[in-house]
């Protein structure tokens, strides 16, 4: 192949790949500067947790649509508006001063684009790129996850830190992404299933939607991935703000500020890179010897994420090498997953069916996983914080105990003798 090929054959994963990168710095960039939202526009830890629902309520509704435009038009165009439609919706929002109202709406619509995007960018990945070649591309893809989500932590804070505008964490990445709108304009139309050597029939949307929610496998991927999102969707959201109380109880300090995310930022990139590529390298290996391992890996991936993420938080305050440590280990288990089940439904479905088949995905699993859990996070930590706030008193140590109520709810319903631990005093 010579070289020129060899360019054009990268030129769409490497697109792609840019803008999901831009998609999740967009998405995760807020958390950063929760603090100053809050204040801002006066709101609860309920109020900071719905603001996150309402997003992921849009990309429900916004990744079916999408996704059934994609299995029947031009996909390039469709995934052109998505990607428009998130950046003009995120821009926008950073001018809001008062109308709460008017940016809750605006970060919505930024989640309806953000999953318009996700759910027609694997499909055209499975277009582009043979069966051979299409595992080690959805990988590429997805290590823009991990890459995305640590630099919007880093990006998004530090550039508050630096302009002294927490506004700029919403404005920076919508302004960069505007490039990979004009480079999307760039790639070539290329026919659903052409990758597989022959055209596919477009079928009635009824018989599309009969077809994949029957499909077995699809709906036990789909089960399983709720539950990542759940708890991925409000530990996502939190985790900063969290953290950083946690941290700050070791200084014995209470800071409303904008906090530096570098460290944090860097376990996510690290560990994502790890996770995705040990992903990919362990299920090319174990499916030779056992054709279902790639389930397997996913499942031992949450079995040993999820104490630790629950770790990360309670060391937080003890020792900060440990909850790095933790943390680190964990997201590279989480990690472990994408690229194995987008490439699960691609395999059992057929070309004009992917878009929807990641749509409904979408639909199902942030429906039922992470549509409510940050709210829920913030709504549970109003309601136990006050238990131990002495004369209405607000301290880093009452904040950072009504979180970890919050998250460890499912468990004091199950054992009502278990002690918190002794934390720092403030």
């Amino acid at each position: 192949m010579s070289a020129k090929k060899a360019r054009c054959r990268l030129y769409p994963i490497t697109i792609i790949s840019i803008t999901n990168l831009f998609v999740y710095m967009n998405r995760v960039a807020i958390t950063g500067v929760l603090n100053e939202i809050q204040q801002q526009f006066l709101l609860s830890e309920s109020g900071v947790g719905l603001l996150q629902t309402l997003y992921i309520v849009a990309m429900i509704i916004g990744g079916p649509i999408f996704g059934y435009f994609g299995d029947r038009y031009d996909r390039r165009k469709v995934i052109i508006i998505a990607t428009i439609l998130w950046i003009v919706a995120s821009l926008w929002a950073s001018f809001i001063y008062d109308l709460v109202e008017v940016f809750f709406l605006l970060r919505a619509l930024a989640g309806a684009g953000d999953a318009g995007f996700l759910a027609i960018a694997p499909a055209m990945i499975s277009d582009y790129y043979k069966p051979e070649e299409r595992y080690i591309m959805l990988t590429i893809y997805y290590l823009a996850f991990p890459f995305g989500a640590g630099l919007g932590y880093m990006v998004g804070a530090e550039i508050a830190i630096l302009l002294k505008n927490w506004r700029w964490a919403v404005r920076i990445v919508p302004c960069i992404g505007v490039l990979s709108v004009f480079m999307l304009f760039f790639l070539r139309k290329c026919p659903r299933g052409a990758s597989e050597g022959s055209n596919f029939k477009i079928s009635a949307w009824k018989q599309d939607v009969k077809a994949i929610i029957t499909n077995k496998t699809y709906l036990m991927t789909v089960a399983a991935f709720t539950c990542v999102t759940f708890i991925g969707g409000a530990s996502g959201w939190w985790a900063p703000k969290v953290l950083t109380m946690g941290l700050n109880l070791q200084k014995d300090e209470y800071d409303s500020s904008t906090p530096s995310l570098l460290i944090f930022g860097v376990v996510v990139v690290s560990s994502g890179i790890i996770g995705v590529t040990l992903g990919y390298g362990l299920s090319k290996w174990l499916n030779k010897k056992y054709d279902r391992a790639d389930p397997l890996i996913c499942g031992i991936g949450m079995f040993i994420s999820a104490p630790l993420m629950g770790l990360t938080f309670y060391t937080a305050p003890y020792s900060t090498t440990c909850c790095y440590l933790l943390g680190f280990v964990g997201f590279t288990a989480v990690n472990l997953q994408p690229a194995i089940v987008s490439n699960i439904i691609i395999s059992v479905m057929l070309p004009t069916r992917r878009a929807q088949a990641h749509g409904i995905l979408l639909f199902l699993c942030h429906a039922l996983g992470d549509c409510g859990s940050p709210y829920f996070f913030g709504l549970t930590t109003d309601l136990f914080r006050p238990l131990f706030e002495k004369n209405g008193q607000r301290t880093t140590r009452t904040h950072y105990m009504g979180f970890l109520c919050s998250i460890s709810l499912p468990k004091i319903g199950r054992n009502n003798d278990r002690k918190w631990p002794n934390l720092p005093k403030r």
